[in-house]
């Protein structure tokens, strides 16, 4: 089974409609960054602001109240061009017009009427038209003066297709801007709230959207350490807010899981096979000389070359010449950060004219053994592909493994700057493989004419896929073909796959290394278990000698440690004791034998359709997850990517093309790895 963020919704419309009172407000303008839908909620106590479109919004109101009406007046009056329209929640084609797919909108702003008592470390905030989440963590203080520099939070929102997604947003504290929306905190009720036209703050006490330049905030998409860590990952939280909807939203609403089988399922698993060895970097560096040049000339970076010199030789078998320039073969570079070169008004090399030159940097930071390590090979690997771009042929994967007597064709678009929508204008680049790995490259736009009728069906086709997609919040990654006439699109879905995120929570709770356990009750169980499973008496008497050494009450941390968790004999004594007597010791999530949390949806690559048959072309879906689970979690979200074709499906050739590791160093790429090549390609072009 497939579980992802896709949700189905139920109501209880008749619920809804005893209980509240909605209202549609639109106006000919965009309201969100107005005061128009500050209104209801700060001055007539809605219960809830849903923004939908630009110039559309939704207001739920508790039954009955006098000021239902009276808000609708105020907006009528403030905002003469903006309708404000009671709906009828029981009309199917009022709900339609306004809610959308499976009543999306209505679920949403239901969502968004959810309150927190004072008390809970988390809270929801429905800072006008949007959810966000927040916790003990959401403000970041200034470590000297210990006021609140910035906020940040999870953006809850069901998509078009209700995919549940939480997103990061920061508010920094404003120090420039003078116009759109500002933000403060509430000096009555301390809470963090959309400022009021009636508000007398000075804008620099004020909070912006948006977060500082080289500061970038993220949140953990899982981690399964501790049941604390769980519960502050993106997917904790999601566990959280869906069981809230459950305890406070139940009588009118019910979300449940979209979940699906997948059809005709291809899958790589991680193989050895894959990986390129240092020594086989090396043999590929060896057939060009390497240079490294230090352009900081500090003790730093003195010391960062004398260590990047000794990996290269020790592991590459590469013997770089030293400060000098090599215009046929690889050039390292080791130089600053670009906020040194601005900050200091000195020329970049980052923005260096390379004439031609192989090159790649290396910023110039105080790094471990093993991390200076990685970022050599990345260093390796970026230079094999940029001599690959230059001699037009593939070297560091080899593409006739793939088998395949076809031509392929990989082609992206970049929005050119000066035309604005609707008069956009794209350029185009193309990399096409021959079957023996030679590669060609080219450019080309909409705005000059061609005679090309492949050139013109590319962009026809680009266009048409995109226009499809932009709907439901999906984007075209690219387009490959080996048929003119059969052109794919690669396209990035808002649906990203998940485990079974309940059962990981109750089992984290369950397994909390804190939890104590009575020495006593301990060894019962395993001399019930010696008697059962005699094959294992060696290792359960040294474990029993073991913990009568022990203190009359252990925790769960130190009984794992005793069991030796990597064993046979425990893995079984671990589960005989959950099932026998409900003691469980150890989660086992990263075991992939054990599918009980259904984490194999977030690991390897797995090709396959949804069930249903399309009038005209063919679907598949994909998505590139960990190659292996790591000890506390995974950092980011596994997003499922659709390909479509005009006629038979040939994506399944060139799964191989993700399970490179050379794209994303360690980890398979999320999409073929000749989109990587055209991404150098148009810097080289461009000079990036």
């Amino acid at each position: 089974m497939i579980l992802t963020n896709k949700f189905r919704a139920e109501y209880n419309y008749e619920n809804i409609e005893r209980d509240f009172d909605i209202y549609f407000v639109k106006g000919t303008t965009g309201l969100y960054n107005t005061n128009i839908l500050d209104i209801p909620t700060a001055e007539y106590k809605a219960l809830a602001v849903q923004h939908s479109f630009g110039k559309e919004a939704l207001v739920l109101f508790q039954k009955g109240k006098a000021y239902n009406l009276n808000f609708s007046r105020e907006i009528k009056e403030q905002y003469p061009n903006v309708t404000v329209e009671k709906i009828n929640v029981l009309d199917k084609a009022e709900r339609n017009r306004v809610f959308y797919y499976n009543d999306r909108l209505l679920a949403q702003l239901l969502i968004n009427s959810m309150k927190t008592p004072k008390r809970e470390l988390f809270s929801y905030n429905n800072l006008t038209g949007k959810l966000y989440y927040g916790d003990s963590t959401s403000p970041i203080r200034d470590k000297s003066t210990k006021e609140i520099y910035m906020f940040r939070f999870l953006q809850i929102s069901l998509k078009p297709g209700m995919y549940l997604t939480l997103d990061v947003k920061t508010f920094r504290k404003n120090s420039y801007s003078k116009q759109g929306s500002f933000y403060i905190i509430d000096a009555e009720t301390g809470a963090f709230r959309k400022k009021l036209k009636s508000d007398k703050v000075d804008l620099k006490d004020t909070f912006a959207l948006g977060s500082y330049k080289n500061s970038h905030n993220t949140v953990e998409f899982l981690c399964y350490e501790n049941p604390e860590k769980f519960s502050r990952s993106k997917l904790g939280i999601m566990n959280k807010f869906l069981e809230d909807v459950k305890l406070k939203l139940s009588d009118y609403l019910t979300l449940e899981y979209d979940s699906y089988d997948a059809v005709d399922k291809t899958e790589i698993k991680k193989s050895k096979k894959t990986e390129i060895s240092v020594e086989e970097f090396g043999k590929m560096l060896s057939e060009k000389d390497v240079t490294i040049s230090d352009y900081c000339k500090d003790k730093q970076s003195e010391s960062m070359l004398d260590s990047i010199v000794r990996i290269l030789e020790s592991d590459y078998n590469i013997h770089p010449l030293i400060d000098t320039t090599s215009e046929s073969g690889y050039n390292i570079r080791i130089i600053y950060g670009e906020k040194y070169y601005e900050n200091n008004k000195l020329p970049d090399p980052h923005k260096d004219d390379n004439n031609g030159l192989i090159v790649q940097h290396i910023i110039v930071e105080n790094h471990s053994e093993e991390k200076l390590r990685n970022m050599v090979k990345k260093v390796v690997q970026e230079l094999i592909i940029k001599g690959d771009i230059y001699s037009r042929k593939l070297s560091i994967y080899d593409w006739t493994q793939l088998k395949t007597d076809k031509t392929w064709s990989f082609v992206t678009r970049e929005k050119i700057e000066g035309y604005t929508y609707p008069d956009s204008h794209f350029e185009y680049n193309m990399m096409t493989v021959t079957p023996t790995g030679d590669l060609n490259f080219e450019t080309f736009n909409d705005i000059e004419p061609t005679e090309s009728t492949d050139k013109e069906r590319i962009m026809l086709m680009y266009s048409e896929y995109n226009k499809e997609n932009s709907r439901v919040c999906n984007s075209v990654e690219g387009l490959m073909f080996s048929d003119i006439n059969n052109i794919h699109a690669i396209v990035r879905t808002c649906e990203f796959t998940i485990p079974d995120i309940y059962k990981l929570n109750m089992a984290l709770k369950e397994t909390n290394p804190n939890t104590a356990v009575r020495k006593e009750n301990l060894i019962n169980m395993i001399n019930a278990f010696s008697s059962e499973y005699p094959q294992y008496a060696d290792e359960t008497n040294n474990l029993i000698a073991i913990i009568r050494e022990q203190q009359p009450v252990l925790t769960k941390y130190e009984i794992r440690r005793f069991m030796n968790m990597q064993k046979k004999y425990a893995i079984d004594l671990n589960k005989y004791m959950r099932d026998k007597y409900g003691v469980w010791m150890h989660p086992r999530i990263q075991s992939l034998k054990n599918d009980e949390y259904l984490m194999s949806n977030i690991v390897n690559i797995c090709c396959f359709k949804k069930d249903f048959v399309l009038e005209e072309g063919e679907e598949v879906y994909y998505y590139a997850g960990e190659k292996s689970l790591r000890r506390s979690g995974v950092s980011r979200a596994c997003i499922i990517r659709k390909i479509i074709s005009e006629k038979k499906i040939e994506f399944k050739d060139l799964l191989p093309l993700l399970s490179v590791e050379f794209v994303r160093n360690g980890q398979y790429t999320v999409v073929p790895f000749p989109f990587k090549y055209l991404r150098e390609y148009v810097k080289i072009s461009k000079n990036i």
